[in-house]
């Protein structure tokens, strides 16, 4: 229905700190304390697995992305650039979007439409 929304949440000290209510999302999108994760594979011999399950409709759009996406863009921002019609021209500009608003990190876009 147009909306953005987030399905996955980073394993990270700082959304550990936003989910408790101690910094809010625009502290933690400029905090230096970003890239500490706190969950990663290869680290233990066992793996701590999450799961959802979602019901899909015609037309939803799935965007996997790396933090170099998702850390330069604003939702309303990435949203209007998954509201394009042709996905390849999509997956582009968001990159170019990214790239644009700095571009440090990589970029990795995947885009999935689901079509029944």
């Amino acid at each position: 229905d147009g909306e953005l929304q987030q399905l996955t949440r980073d394993h990270s000290l700082v959304q550990e700190l936003v989910d408790e209510g101690m910094i809010n999302a625009e502290q933690a999108r400029t905090s230096e304390q970003k890239n500490v994760i706190t969950r990663a594979l290869g680290l233990e011999s066992e793996v701590a697995v999450e799961l959802s399950e979602d019901e899909t409709r015609s037309e939803d759009s799935y965007l996997l992305c790396s933090d170099g996406l998702s850390d330069r863009l604003r939702d309303e921002e990435i949203a209007g650039l998954l509201a394009g019609e042709a996905l390849p021209e999509v997956v582009k500009g968001l990159v170019d979007a990214a790239n644009e608003h700095g571009g440090e990190d990589n970029i990795s876009v995947i885009v999935i439409r689901v079509w029944e």
